[in-house]
């Protein structure tokens, strides 16, 4: 019984360190950087981590560094057989730098159509079962003169029945082309990409039952830096992590089938993943193309591009915003003259906007602001004039309405296939601002006290908003995109909606009780609206000067144009000032007629 126990101990001791060997060798094992190389290390968050487990239908990251690469330097990407999982087709290899290109190729020499140069890029390796081909390399070039590049490179391998992304390449310099294009400007994000080959030898290019799934998300916004950006890309290097932190974008209706368009958000990152789908006999495969990055700005001259106001003009304007938005939200009615002029002049600028765009590029919110002006002291004119509110009113309550509808479309409804036609967005949009109306025009007093608080807490917030980096000012941009840019209305709104934005949000919401409860409470025991002045020359009196004078007498002049009226003394102790004609309670007064002594 003893010699069976040392046994049993012995056998559990060899077990034990030689378990501890093999833990230690896995750990100390270098995985990374080393002599100019980067060989292939499984990430610990993949599905499986060991090497011999075959992966048919699934994905797998099989590398993921991030080396800073020299200028002018050239660094080999080797995956060795063995580290490769059983059952791969595939490999896309991929590098991703934060600020400037990189060329990634298949050889040492750069060749014509075997290399491609960008910021997210990557190549399609294929896995080939000869012994002969123990390593699959390719080759990432810094060839900026004096920048030092960070990059994450990564591989993913794929198995069985896999459609290989961009591997019906018709337009990219490279045959089978896995990564995207991207392209912006200040309205929209274009993103290129070409179709996937289906695995099925029977299928072509031309009739590939492939279909292509987009996927979107945003970085923190106003967040530069590189690690933000790479943790962005790593949640979306394979298909289970597109899925997971991504938001599914539906086809479009027209245009391009191989390009997406996207609302751009300038200075918040956002991350694009496309999923390749092929279905055979009930089972579904899918593949990743490689994931892209853009700010919709230039990152390295961030402090010129990366803002939306960027001129000495345009901050004036956003303060002015500021403190005109916070004179109407608290006590805007109380001032009813001024509050007519301030909703005029936005209504009249965000109006001038849409009509001048076409014809003013260089100037225009200059010229929009003068044409607010303008009207906005028509307006008061008019008031001063003809004194009727209800005109105002109407007025005030369609600003509401238009704030109100292009809340609804940048909330979600502007990414309704039905409004990617102009006829229905903007009938869609006319009934939602009309319908402010239809409701605040019953209540007259009270709606332009809603309006203003409204009104008055949105100016405060945008300047706030564009400062901080939030996004709540597209509510309007995005409405003045969609007038003015044909491309705008197959783009995908879908903002990001993150702290910041939720901080403002409940700002405008407080302010805007605060200003609604203010005024009401200040102007509980005053009139609806002040009383207007209906003298119109009494206005004018600049331009109507007193001709009396110099009248010519008609068959319409009185004939005692020139009579005077006569002076009359009140009797002794009568002190009444007022006359006697003039105040029926004052005593008669007798006037009799005096003779001379003579």
């Amino acid at each position: 019984m003893s010699v069976e126990r040392e046994t049993f101990f012995s056998f559990s001791c060899i077990l034990r360190n030689l378990t501890y060997f093999i833990a230690l060798f896995f750990i100390i094992t270098p995985s990374a950087y080393s002599n100019g190389e980067l060989t292939a290390n499984f990430s610990k968050n993949d599905h499986t981590a060991d090497t011999g487990v075959s992966i048919f239908g699934k994905d797998m990251v099989v590398l993921d560094q991030i080396v800073t690469i020299l200028p002018m330097e050239t660094i080999p990407v080797q995956i060795t057989k063995q580290q490769i999982p059983i059952g791969s087709q595939f490999l896309v290899i991929q590098a991703h730098a934060h600020n400037f290109n990189l060329t990634i190729s298949y050889n040492r020499t750069l060749l014509p159509h075997y290399h491609v140069n960008g910021t997210n890029i990557g190549l399609v390796v294929p896995v080939t079962s000869s012994p002969l081909s123990d390593v699959y390399e390719v080759y990432v070039t810094n060839f900026n003169i004096s920048r030092n590049v960070s990059a994450l490179i990564a591989a993913v391998a794929y198995g069985m029945n896999v459609p290989v992304p961009g591997g019906c390449n018709m337009v990219f310099p490279i045959e089978i082309s896995p990564f995207l294009g991207i392209s912006y400007d200040k309205i929209v994000v274009r993103v290129d990409l070409q179709a996937a080959s289906s695995p099925s030898i029977f299928e072509s290019c031309e009739y590939s039952s492939v279909e292509l799934e987009m996927y979107h998300s945003f970085l923190p916004e106003r967040d530069y830096t590189p690690s933000t950006y790479f943790r962005q890309i790593r949640r979306m290097l394979t298909v289970d992590r597109i899925k997971s932190n991504g938001v599914k974008v539906n086809d479009p209706l027209e245009g391009a089938s191989m390009r997406r368009v996207f609302a751009a958000y300038t200075g918040t990152g956002s991350a694009y993943g496309i999923v390749a789908v092929y279905e055979e006999n009930g089972k579904r495969y899918e593949s990743a193309y490689i994931p892209a990055v853009t700010y919709a700005c230039s990152t390295v001259l961030w402090a010129d591009t990366c803002q939306v106001l960027t001129t000495t003009f345009a901050k004036v304007v956003c303060a002015v915003l500021f403190f005109m938005g916070l004179f109407l939200c608290l006590c805007g009615h109380m001032f009813f003259q001024s509050q007519i002029f301030i909703h005029t002049f936005l209504s009249g600028a965000f109006v001038s906007i849409l009509i001048l765009d076409p014809y003013l590029q260089l100037g225009l919110y200059p010229a929009s602001i003068c044409f607010g002006l303008g009207l906005a002291f028509i307006c008061v004119i008019f008031w001063k004039i003809c004194a009727l509110p209800f005109f105002h009113i109407i007025l005030i309550s369609l600003n509401v309405g238009v704030l109100l509808a292009s809340i609804a479309f940048f909330a979600g409804l502007g990414d309704v296939d039905l409004m990617d036609s102009d006829i229905n967005f903007w009938v869609a949009f006319g009934v939602f601002v009309l319908s402010a109306p239809s409701v605040l025009v019953y209540l007259s007093h009270k709606a332009c006290i809603v309006a203003s608080g409204v009104l008055g807490a949105y100016a405060v917030i945008v300047p706030i908003d564009h400062y901080i980096g939030s996004n709540l000012k597209y509510i309007i941009l995005n409405t003045i995109r969609r007038a003015i840019a044909p491309e705008f209305r197959t783009a995908v709104i879908s903002p990001p909606f993150q702290f910041k934005d939720l901080t403002l949000t409940v700002v405008w919401f407080t302010l805007s009780v605060v200003g609604i409860s203010m005024q009401l409470f200040l102007q509980r025991a005053s009139p609806p609206f002040p009383p207007p002045p209906r003298d119109a020359c009494g206005f004018f009196k600049w331009c109507c000067p007193d001709r009396s004078a110099n009248r010519i007498p008609d068959e319409r002049t009185p004939l005692l144009v020139d009579a005077r009226i006569p002076r009359r003394t009140p009797p002794e102790g009568y002190d009444d000032v007022f006359e006697p004609t003039l105040r029926p309670s004052a005593p008669h007064i007798i006037y009799a007629p005096t003779y001379n002594a003579a």
